[in-house]
Order: C-alpha cells, then structure tokens, then sequence
C-alpha cells in the first residue's frame, strides 16, 4: 500500500507517534549525557551558574524538537526533561522538593519553546509558501508543453492542489453541456459509491454544485455542521468516505464562464489559510487558462479537418460536373456552357455554406435564388427550415439541373408554362423529414428522355430514393429526405 492509499486517519495517528517517539528518543539521549556528566560538571552547588543544576544540557534537546517536530513533541520534552531533572538532580535527589533558584529556572523551558516555536512556524510558513510557488511553477511548465495529454495535466492539477492544502482527497470536475452538469474527469483517494453518488453534479445539495451556481469558492470547513448538507443524503456519501471538510473552486477563464470545478476534500474539520486560498487561486487560473486553450485547439483542428473534407468533396464535385458536361455535349461550346453553369451553381452553394455560423442554411434562400431569373412563372410556397451544408450543396445542384431542363424542355421552355415548387417538414422517427416537390404545368407535351442526363445521374447520386414522373402534363418531381441525420460536408 502506497503512503498515497493509507487511510488519512492511519496516516495522522503514525505522524503523531512517530513525532511523539522523537520526543523521547531526544529526552532520552539528553538525560543518560546529563547523568553521565553530573559526577564531573555538578559535584557541588554552584559548580556551573549558568543554568543551575545543568538544565543547559536539555535545552538543545527541547529546541530541535520544537523546530523540527513541532510544538506538541516540543512541549513533551521540555516536560520529561523537567521532571527528570526535578526529580533527579535538584536537591534533595529523588524527590520532588525543589528551592527557589531552581524553580525559577523551570521556566527558562517554557520560554525557549515559545520563541523556537515562533521560529519553527515563520520558517514553515516560507518554506511551504516556496515549495507551493515550486509546485505552481512546474504545473505551468507541464501545462504550456506541447505534447502534454489531456487526463495527464488534469492529474497533475489535482495532485499540486491537494499538496497545497494538505488535504487528503480531492477531483476536478468540468462542465458537461450535454447533460448540463459537473462531471468528475479526474479523482484521487475516492471509492465507489462516492464517484457514483458525484457522478455528474446539476444542482445537488453539494460544496460544487453551490459554487457552480455562484460562481465563487465555496469553502465548507465541517460537512456535518454546513448547511448545504443538512439533511441531505450527500452528507452520509462523504461521511462514509472519510471527508469531514471541502473546499470547491470554481474554473473560470477569460470568458468569465466557469468551466469546471477543483474540490479538495479533508479527514477533519478544516479551516484553510490565507495562503492556500491564494495559491488554490493562482491554480484555478493556470488550469482555466489551460482548460481554454485546449478547447480553442481542439475547435481550430475541427475546423482544419471540416475544410480538408469540405476541400475533398468540392473537388471531387468539380470532378464529376467535369466529366458529365463533356461526356454528355456534342460540342465544346455546349459543354463549357454546361460545366460554367453547373460551377455556378455550386459556387453559389459554398458561399451559402461559407456564412454558416454554428446554424443551418435556409432552404427557402436556396429555392428563391435558384428560381430568381422567373420569378413570375414559379411558385413557392414552404416554411422555413434549415438544412446542413452537405445537404444546402445537394439541393442547389440538383435545383439547379431541375431548373435548367425545364428552361430547355420543360414548362419554361415556352411562354405559359408554370413552376410550382412546394415543401414541408414533419417529423420521423429519427428527426425532421423533408418533404419536397417540384411541378411543372401548362408546357410542352413532355417525352420520357431517351437517356440518363448529367441531371438524373445527379439526383440518383444524391437523393436515392427521390421520384421523378414525366407525366405527359408535365413533370414532377418529389422527395423524403431525413435532413436531420445527414453528416455535415
């Protein structure tokens, strides 16, 4: 079991022992010198003024312990020493009958340990204010490396915030917008049924969800006593994990928009310092700042791969129109018509496709458009919907070759004829159904063609399942097209 797994109870009782045992170990060392010296140092009264009856040779004793292990083992040796000195050394021996001269140099311990205790406190406060500027430092470093993973860092901020606190627990959270809600990524010291009960955080009787909601650092300092908990079952989830205090810090960048949470958790009561505030703050920032610049990469990557497949498609596009107009002209001029025309209509598709801002493309934008050029012998009647810009590409192209046959052979082939071009959406069982037709009236007699067109061959390619119906009145044409499954181009 690593010192990280030991429960944080164990680990506070064998901190306590082990400084206890210093204690003693110091006293002990400290009374076999003193006894071992009395014959030669303290044969009679007076032989040493400095500190009567040889209490000097406890005092460093009493001060390293201080220093080094604190004020508790400070105290306990100053105690034993006192006492063994008391009880040993001061006339009459092996009593606790005591003068004046020596009680009045009993409290030299005292004073000692307070000052050295001061001193101990000023040097641990440096000491933890530089290893904490140290920990920031290299989590900067980790966090602005190219090439550093994305679950790596995480832990790595959790990790520097625990040290930080001195805490036992703790995870950081991001906010889900799928679910709209916290959910924790990474996690340290938790089992279970606390990783269950936290799973993803909305607006639960929690230290995160209060601070998400307030968007500032919500510090509970005894969980049994809060009354966020109060009554709650949340209570009983931390109790049972061993977490009697939290301290949740919210993630929030430039945008000001909180964007996750760092809650570290405590086996006792906690009340944090100024410092660790401080730093918990310079932390919340460099992992914010973190958080925004990983999105902001991940959008520009998505972006660069949309355009390479947006790139591909539109050449392959390019290609096909190529093709179709020169295999299917019986001259260069027809086919350069052809294919001018066709570019046209799929250059007017990608500057549709251009403006996109995170929404679709109006699709009564793409019919008007295709049929400005009569647009008093075409009807359109439809609401507004919006279509992807795979699909916006889709639809302007085949318009397109649906309004070119019927300048040539169809309705607006002659002066009467008649376009109406109606559609409607309803849902289906996996989203918005498009229902779309196109009816010609009152032109030329129309004749099934002989051959497949550029035109059919497109919307075969494009819409499988559309239906085309040369009636002798005139054409139609219909579709149920799913728009809202359609990938994007």
């Amino acid at each position: 079991m690593t010192p990280r797994q030991v429960p944080f109870g164990e680990r506070t009782r064998r901190a306590i022992v082990g400084r206890c045992g210093i204690a003693v170990v110091a006293f002990g060392i400290s009374l076999l010198i003193r006894a071992g010296l009395n014959p030669w140092l303290f044969g009679s009264r007076g032989s040493i003024s400095v500190v009567p009856r040889g209490y000097i040779l406890f005092v460093p004793a009493v001060l390293l312990v201080t220093y080094y292990a604190g004020l508790g083992p400070g105290l306990l040796t100053a105690m034993l020493s006192g006492l063994s000195i008391w009880y040993f050394f001061v006339p009459a021996s092996h009593s606790f009958t005591i003068g004046t001269s020596d009680a009045l140099a009993l409290p030299i311990f005292a004073v000692s340990i307070v000052v050295v205790n001061r001193l101990r406190i000023a040097k641990d406060q440096v000491s933890q204010r530089l290893n904490d500027l140290r920990r920031l430092h290299q989590l900067s470093s980790l966090l602005v490396r190219q090439g550093s993973d994305f679950k790596g860092c995480l832990d790595a901020v959790l990790k520097t915030a625990i040290e930080i606190c001195g805490a036992a627990k703790g995870n950081v959270q991001l906010f889900d917008p799928d679910v709209n809600a916290l959910t924790i990524v990474v996690q340290e010291g938790f089992e279970q049924p606390f990783l269950n009960f936290f799973k993803s955080v909305l607006d639960d009787p929690s230290a995160c969800a209060t601070a998400m909601r307030l968007a500032q650092r919500v510090i509970v300092e005894d969980v049994a006593k809060s009354e966020i908990f109060a009554g709650q079952a949340s209570l009983k989830v931390l109790l049972d994990a061993g977490v009697r205090a939290v301290i949740s810090t919210p993630l929030s960048g430039s945008s000001r928009k909180v964007t996750g949470m760092i809650s570290v958790h405590f086996g006792q009561p906690h009340r944090p310092s100024e410092h660790e505030l401080h730093a918990l703050d310079l932390l919340a920032t460099q992992t914010a700042d973190y958080l925004e610049r990983k999105r902001s990469e991940e959008t520009e990557a998505l972006l660069v791969r949309e355009l390479q497949h947006r790139s591909n498609n539109l050449l392959a596009v390019v290609q096909s129109i190529a093709h179709r107009s020169l295999a299917a002209s019986e001259t260069l001029t027809d086919a350069r018509q052809k294919f001018e025309s066709r570019l046209q209509a799929l250059a007017r598709a990608n500057r549709r496709i251009s403006n996109l801002n995170g929404s679709g493309v109006n699709f009564r934008n793409i019919v008007t458009d295709e049929l400005s050029t009569f647009p008093d012998r075409t009807t359109i009647d439809g609401s507004q919907f919006e279509v992807n810009a795979q699909q916006a590409q889709k639809f302007t192209l085949v318009l397109h070759e649906l309004m070119t046959n019927a300048v040539k052979y169809g309705a607006l082939s002659g002066p009467n004829g008649r376009v109406k071009i109606s559609w409607s959406s309803k849902r289906g069982g996996v989203g918005p159904i498009l229902s779309f037709r196109w009816e010609e009236r009152d032109g030329p007699h129309v004749v099934p063609p002989s051959k497949e067109g550029f035109g059919s061959q497109l919307i075969k390619i494009s819409f499988p399942d559309a239906r085309t119906s040369y009636a002798p009145g005139g054409l139609t044409f219909e579709m149920d097209i799913p728009v809202g499954q359609a990938a994007p181009a």
